[in-house]
């Protein structure tokens, strides 16, 4: 990934609809942008989601509820 989680978060804070790969970052990391992208009402997509539990995959939806798309 060529940019740094903190970068992901202020792209996310100013209303930028972002698609992330699932593979790249953390399930904590995806939750932080997650909650992020919910305040400024954007969409988050996660691809390449394989890799993450259910649980993890519950977590990131929950930080974010009818915002996340994730793509199997």
């Amino acid at each position: 990934m060529s940019r740094s989680v903190d970068d992901l978060i202020k792209i996310a804070a100013s209303g930028a609809a972002i698609v992330l790969d699932g593979q790249a970052l953390s399930t904590d990391d995806l939750v932080k942008i997650a909650g992020v992208i919910e305040e400024s009402e954007s969409s988050l997509t996660v691809r390449n989601v394989d890799g993450k539990t259910t649980d993890d995959l519950i977590k990131i939806a929950e930080a974010y509820h009818n915002g996340v798309i994730f793509e199997f």
